[in-house]
């Protein structure tokens, strides 16, 4: 009766809860709070509970394979990586650029690897004109300008190459550098205002050992502006290797090409508007009236409006008056009808010009100043006034540079390190 007993409270817990606990041995039934209050029936409970709860745990038990004879894995090696990359350790998005990249690209100029990152935004290049007073290289984040944009070597500041506080990139050899973190967040609360657009920091190789000396030669395009580096790289390791010396030299020279030397550039154009409503240029006062013939017109003037040659303007409050014969007595006939043409379509004015702004021809003879109209492209040859600035700009400036550069570091204790550049 005692094993009947056991078989019903087992069912009892292990299909319906605790929801009814009965005993039946032989006599009526015994429920509820009398059955709590019997010793003998709470023994009974306890046991019952404590063999359900082993039956359970081994239905949840998990199954192991039976076959003994599979494969089984003796070793598990698990492997890491060392390689120093800020990339994955900085709070502020770091790009890194590695020494095998820039082989790779066969980079010779630092600004060329820079300015192919989303996050830099041009400034002056090999390709930079009128620059606005800096005659070098330099770098730009996010657009915000180079003086926001701080530079770096292995972590401290670079001297200011002007006065303006910008930095010449170009006088960091890339054939030197280990690699090139750029933080493109703003930094400001930790480096000062200069690191408003983020910080740029080389990272320069400071334990070689041996000797590499390696030349590179290449062009921009169909052969304009070689450009020509070799560079030697020197160091060795002392002290048990606790100190190291490094010494790099370099030469580089970039030859220049002028906008005056392809027909494309050889004009500061003006923009003039086709028939058809697309936009093209006119490097002739003859295309520009041509396209007015067809029914378009000249939507922006070319060059400058300020010629080298000088302009004499007129002041409103006391204008020049009689001018065709007054300077006609001198023997210049320039400003009689005739003798001149302000539009520059080969039509001459039929009036005498009295009154207005005066410049020069090309024989330093006072004339009428002729920039309006088809004028509005700086051809000379037509009687523009305008000035074409384009044969004095380059397309890719020149540049020579030479370099010496001697780094040296030496372990004074585990957490003490000298370091020197020069």
């Amino acid at each position: 009766m005692v094993c009947t007993a056991t078989q019903n409270v087992l069912f009892g817990v292990i299909g319906f809860g605790w929801g009814y606990v009965g005993f039946f041995d032989g006599a009526a039934p015994v429920t509820g709070e009398r059955a709590l209050r019997n010793p003998q029936y709470r023994r009974r409970l306890l046991a019952t509970t404590m063999i359900s709860g082993a039956l359970m745990a081994v239905a949840a038990a998990p199954a192991f394979a039976q076959d003994s004879g599979e494969a089984e894995v003796e070793d598990v090696v698990v492997t890491g990586s060392r390689i120093v990359r800020q990339d994955f350790e900085a709070i502020s998005p770091v790009t890194t650029v590695s020494s095998e990249t820039i082989e790779l690209t066969s980079t010779l100029t630092v600004d060329s690897l820079l300015n192919t990152l989303p996050s830099v935004v041009a400034g002056n290049t090999r390709n930079s004109n009128n620059s606005g007073g800096e005659s070098f290289s330099t770098v730009d984040l996010r657009g915000l300008g180079p003086q926001r944009t701080l530079v770096l070597v292995n972590g401290e500041r670079v001297p200011a190459s002007s006065t303006t506080g910008v930095v010449d990139i170009n006088t960091i050899p890339a054939s030197l550098i280990d690699r090139v973190e750029v933080v493109t967040g703003g930094a400001s609360a930790v480096y000062g205002s200069d690191a408003l657009a983020g910080v740029i920091n080389f990272v320069l190789k400071d334990d070689f050992e041996g000797a590499e000396i390696s030349s590179t030669y290449g062009a921009a395009f169909e052969g304009y502006s070689p450009e020509f580096e070799i560079n030697g790289l020197f160091g060795g390791s002392f002290a048990n290797g606790r100190g190291n010396l490094t010494v790099y030299s370099s030469y580089y020279n970039r030859e220049g090409t002028s906008q005056s030397e392809l027909d494309y550039s050889r004009v500061s154009t003006a923009v003039i508007v086709r028939p058809d409503g697309s936009y093209g240029t006119a490097a002739s006062a003859q295309e520009a009236i041509d396209n007015a013939a067809l029914g378009g017109f000249t939507y922006l003037s070319g060059g400058s409006g300020t010629p080298a040659w000088g302009t004499v303007y007129n002041n409103a409050l006391n204008p020049f008056r009689g001018l065709g014969a007054a300077v006609g007595a001198t023997g210049n006939d320039n400003f009689l009808a005739g003798n001149y043409d302000l539009n520059c379509d080969s039509v001459a004015n039929t009036t005498n010009y009295d009154s207005g702004n005066l410049s020069f021809n090309d024989a330093g003879e006072l004339r009428p100043r002729q920039g309006s109209g088809f004028c509005a492209v700086p051809d000379r040859a037509a009687g523009s006034d305008r000035y074409n600035f384009a044969p004095d700009n380059y397309l890719i400036i020149p540049a020579e540079r030479f370099t010496i550069t001697t780094i040296g570091t030496y372990d004074i204790t585990d957490d003490i390190k000298l370091r020197t550049q020069v």
